[in-house]
């Protein structure tokens, strides 16, 4: 106690403090986390915990200097420095709480205002981009802020035969789209603007001006032949993808002048341009063919690009005084070309194709999202969304089955992440669709086994997209894979009652749910008469990005399941039986996850391991704190019961 008083006490295990006319408090030592990687949040946060209040301070904000909570008159500082409130640590003025009962309600223009404008080209180290693509399609092309075109091998999750088709060196090709009498690519975010048709389509609009002169150039990504939606049995996946452009410029003065434009692809290559066709590798390759208007001159060219030259072609277009021109450019995702579909990109109008592509996407999207909300860019970012769900999903070419990664390019299939876009679509009423997705983890169930103390084959487990050795699209160690897609199943049921679905993929369900009651059993396990910290939850493993080991709570897909079960109009005892898991009443699952959280936090002592024992190597860092707990003079007192404290 520091300056304590008859009727204070403090132990190990609890303390009660009165105030009430002078300062009193705790001298504590903690032992403490230390942060072992720049930017990492593993920080000791210490919680008093009250009979009817609880508070709690991060130890790095002692660190920093005294805190104040001035709801529970409380004060926390280092042993090492003063120990005594100064009154100039209180902050004048209102409460943060106060103040935001009095705030207008937020707006999207308010927000824009406020919020410091962040640089939308370089966000993660490289050009922000917007991913292209037919429906699920594997072909997806990058729409770089600035107007230029990039296609990563490696982003965009080619495999097996279709990566065999993308014939350039190395992982990425960029078409460069150059203008100006000089070419400039417009490297800064303030050199042009990026947009979509209606805030949701995907369809790209890139928009700048160059030496006077006003350029517009609209993109999307559709199929040389067929049609475009992935389930229809007409559709190949083995069909080019092709990107289609037009770049318009516009004389905005009212003298003549000259449009420019450059095009070239990096890495640089030896090209030949004929009958209207950029050409590599002796012109078996196609890059792009172009369709121009008959005053268009056209020749091959050095493109200059800072310290680096490509080879390519410069285009110039005459125009008037107020006059706008335009170049039609189709990129195939496949360069070499069967004489067929050589003949077909040739034929491509930009002007149908474009109709066809926007209806597909209007189609779609059009019955979507059941709400509309006052804030208009909520109901089309929602609509957005759905298109980008569609579009970074990739039917694969190999099994048929729907891949669903985190993002459009570079993420492959994070099974939990899925999951939740599968959760969205049921919510919003695409049952179809989400049911088509979560297949594919029933399908491919055991196709991956985690990392971690687990047993057995691991067969049951919810976890690889992996459909053989050369299409395996599964991403990281994300053990909460598992009861993730198993909730994702169970609220699938929920949402539509389908019965006919439930018998379909009931077996399967079982086996996952199967697999986590046997796994549990595996750390049901008592020390000296004591359950130890982790019983009844799963070995240990990986849990996300976090790569040490560990047992982590996997709750939702029991809860899930068991509401699952209910619907049914079974009782709890069947719902097993019927392939549906049950855990139990809600309180008594929470009572159980109660009982272990106490028993971990209130363990002080480090467990001694057998002789056979192992555990992964994982860095811990240690660190302690001394500090002072000062409860300042106050009408009220409190009192915090065993099993209170940090």
């Amino acid at each position: 106690m520091w300056k304590g008083s008859q009727g204070d006490a403090a132990s190990q295990s609890h303390f009660r403090v009165t105030s009430g006319g002078s300062s009193k408090g705790l001298l504590v030592t903690v032992d403490t986390a230390e942060p072992g990687l720049p930017g990492s949040n593993d920080v000791t946060v210490v919680t008093l915990n009250g009979s009817d209040r609880t508070f709690s301070f991060a130890v790095p904000d002692v660190e920093k200097g005294p805190v104040y909570v001035p709801a529970f008159h409380a004060y926390v500082a280092l042993a090492s420095g003063p120990h005594n409130f100064s009154p100039s640590i209180v902050k004048g003025g209102s409460e943060v709480r106060d103040r935001i009962k009095r705030e207008p309600e937020q707006t999207y223009e308010r927000a824009s205002r406020e919020i410091p404008p962040l640089d939308p080209v370089y966000r993660e180290g490289e050009r922000l981009y917007l991913p292209l693509a037919a429906d699920a399609s594997w072909q997806k092309f990058a729409f770089e802020w600035g107007g230029s075109i990039h296609i990563s091998k490696k982003d965009t999750k080619a495999k097996g035969a279709e990566l065999k088709r993308l014939e350039w060196p190395g992982d990425r090709i960029t078409w460069r789209l150059g203008a100006g009498a000089t070419p400039n690519f417009r490297p800064g975010w303030r050199d042009s603007t990026l947009s979509v048709l209606e805030d949701y389509l995907p369809v790209a609009l890139a928009k700048w001006t160059t030496d006077n002169i006003e350029y517009t150039e609209e993109s999307f990504a559709t199929l040389l032949s067929g049609p475009l939606a992935p389930d229809d049995s007409g559709r190949s996946e083995e069909t080019p993808a092709v990107l289609m452009l037009k770049l318009a410029a516009r004389n905005p003065a009212r003298n003549r002048a000259t449009a420019h434009l450059w095009l070239a692809t990096e890495p640089d290559e030896t090209v030949t341009f004929q009958d209207g066709e950029l050409l590599a590798a002796n012109g078996e390759w196609v890059r792009a063919r172009l369709r121009l208007p008959e005053s268009a001159r056209v020749s091959t060219a050095e493109v200059a690009d800072g310290t680096k030259t490509f080879h390519g072609i410069r285009i110039e277009l005459p125009l008037g005084a107020g006059e706008e021109s335009s170049a039609v450019i189709a990129l195939p995702f496949v360069p070499r070309l069967t004489p067929a579909e050589h003949a077909r990109l040739g034929q491509l109008d930009y002007d149908g194709e474009r109709a066809r592509v926007v209806q597909y996407w209007q189609a779609v999207t059009a019955h979507a999202i059941p709400f509309n909300v006052p804030e208009r860019r909520f109901d089309a970012f929602a609509r957005a969304v759905v298109c980008h769900i569609r579009i970074s999903a990739t039917k694969d070419p190999k099994s048929g089955l729907y891949m669903v990664p985190a993002a459009s390019y570079v993420y492959q299939v994070f099974a939990n992440e899925a999951a939740f876009q599968c959760v969205m679509l049921d919510a919003l009423g695409d049952h179809e669709l989400a049911a088509e997705y979560l297949k594919t983890f029933v399908r491919l169930q055991g196709s991956k086994p985690f990392e971690g103390t687990y047993t057995g084959d691991q067969s049951a487990v919810y976890h690889g997209a992996r459909v053989n050795d050369e299409y395996d699209y599964t991403a990281s160690q994300y053990n909460l894979d598992h009861g993730t897609v198993l909730w994702a199943l169970a609220e699938h049921y929920w949402f539509t009652r389908d019965r006919a679905w439930l018998e379909q993929n009931a077996d399967s369900m079982k086996r996952a749910a199967d697999w986590i009651i046997e796994q549990r059993k595996l750390t049901e396990l008592t020390e000296g008469g004591e359950k130890v910290p982790e019983y009844g939850l799963l070995p240990a493993g990986h849990l996300e990005d976090n790569q040490d080991w560990g047992h982590w709570f996997a709750v939702n897909d029991q809860a899930g399941s068991s509401f699952g079960g209910r619907r049914r109009g079974r009782s709890p005892a069947i719902c097993r039986r019927g392939g549906v898991v049950h855990a139990g009443p809600a309180g008594r699952r929470n009572s159980r996850l109660r009982a272990i959280a106490r028993r971990t936090s209130a363990r002080r002592r480090l467990r001694a391991l057998g002789a056979a024992a192992a555990l992964p190597a994982v860095p811990v860092v240690r660190a302690a704190a001394s500090g002072l707990l000062h409860a300042l003079p106050a009408e009220s007192s409190a009192a915090f019961p065993s099993g209170g404290g940090p």
